[in-house]
């Protein structure tokens, strides 16, 4: 199976299921992600040992220990970690409705410490090793996330989505090149 998986390219993605194999495709099992965290505060806790966390990495399976707590991590503590810690980063790191889905909150602290690039990592891992998926954002940030496209339509803001329309027609473009290409 794991040579199947391996062969399993990118350019085949062609649904959810093919996603969710294709990233499971990708786990190295050469070395595990170990995280020991706390049960206390375990989204901000979390993200600060995710930061840190230098000797595995997210492509590597996750193994949770809970401080305190004895435990050996056959999937369960590691599936309530990343059930804990997606929600924990809805709450933090996204705002909306759940009727229309929610988007990143403008946060220019959050983005300089990197806590979306970790949200990612997050997610990708959960994804991989049978977490849940953050199945909360708005369907233009999941398009953009996948593809790196930014689609004009489907953006339950009135702030951001005139300023998506705007900043995705090609005249708002040509003007932007042109005055950036006469800009000293």
């Amino acid at each position: 199976m794991r040579e199947e998986q391996q062969s399993f390219g990118f350019d085949n993605i062609s649904c959810e299921e093919d996603v969710i194999q294709y990233a499971a495709a990708q786990i190295n099992a050469t070395k595990t992600f170990e995280l020991c965290v706390s049960r206390d505060n375990m989204v901000e806790r979390g993200l600060k040992m995710l930061k840190r966390q230098k000797i595995g990495s997210p492509v590597n399976p996750l193994k949770i220990s809970f401080l305190g707590e004895h435990g050996v991590d056959t999937g369960a503590l590691r599936k309530e970690f990343l059930t804990t810690i997606v929600a924990g980063f809805e709450k933090r790191l996204f705002e909306g409705d759940s009727k229309n889905g929610k988007m990143p909150k403008y946060s220019l602290n959050d983005l300089d410490n990197e806590l979306f690039k970790v949200a990612g990592e997050i997610f990708a891992v959960s994804i991989a090793q049978g977490g849940p998926a953050p199945w909360f954002m708005q369907e233009w940030c999941y398009e953009y996330l996948a593809t790196g496209n930014i689609r004009r339509d489907g953006v339950h803001d009135t702030e951001i989505s005139p300023l998506i329309k705007m900043s995705t027609s090609s005249t708002y473009l040509h003007k932007t090149h042109s005055n950036a290409a006469t800009t000293p």
